[in-house]
């Protein structure tokens, strides 16, 4: 792959994004915050031997731990909190702290290069397990300069609760205590900035089941059971 072709899709699937994007950010996760702003984890460099699409696609591919050139932003803040919720789950017992980020990329001193994967053409292949987070999901190109960034929110990793803490810039129409019962799939998302068609690559399949597929089913779970009990039978 030649190195300039990632950078000529790249500035042609570019967008310009919404006033406000947010994010959150994790002590372990591989995109860097500090001085600097957001930091991806993969230079520009590292980007020579890859194409495009590829890049994009393995960036959803949550099984894919392989370093990202690339940014996760939500154009919702219901979603990214949602999605600090999910994230505290599994980390409630390590301590430290979840920031949720809101981003001004209007106020940065330099362009943020931005990509809204609904926008690309063609589209890319996103897993079927990230589609619905795609549809809110800006990526963000190596670097968001701190000058846009500022924290309005974190959570702190302790007991069985999240505890959404307000930063004092923050509306105190936002300042509630939000359990971690909710769940990504269960928070409504309105709002969205999101007006394109949604690729039909990404649409959901019906998992609706027919009484003939549910039968179809059972008889192909009792064979299998069956052919077991035998192959049992016969060992002994």
């Amino acid at each position: 792959m030649d190195y300039h072709s990632f950078f000529i899709d790249l500035l042609q699937n570019s967008v310009k994004p919404p006033l406000r994007l947010y994010r959150v950010h994790y002590s372990d996760s591989m995109t860097r915050f500090g001085a600097s702003g957001l930091v991806a984890a993969a230079r520009p460099f590292d980007c020579r031997d890859k194409s495009f699409q590829d890049t994009v696609r393995h960036h959803f591919d949550w099984r894919n731990h392989s370093k990202s050139p690339f940014i996760s932003l939500f154009d919702n803040k219901s979603h990214a909190m949602a999605w600090g919720q999910n994230l505290a789950r599994p980390r409630m017992h390590r301590g430290g702290m979840i920031h949720l980020l809101e981003i001004s990329p209007a106020n940065s001193h330099r362009p943020v290069i931005t990509i809204h994967p609904v926008e690309m053409s063609p589209a890319p292949e996103v897993p079927r397990r990230a589609a619905r987070s795609a549809l809110n999901e800006y990526l963000a190109f190596y670097n968001v300069p701190s000058n846009c960034i500022r924290v309005i929110a974190s959570i702190k990793l302790r007991g069985s609760s999240v505890q959404w803490i307000w930063s004092d810039s923050a509306t105190e129409e936002h300042a509630a205590q939000v359990t971690a019962t909710h769940d990504l799939a269960t928070v409504n998302e309105p709002g969205s900035s999101a007006k394109v068609a949604v690729p039909e690559r990404w649409r959901s399949r019906d998992r609706t089941f027919t009484g003939e597929q549910v039968v179809a089913w059972l008889f192909a779970l009792s064979l299998i059971y069956a052919m077991i009990f035998i192959l049992y039978i016969a060992l002994v």
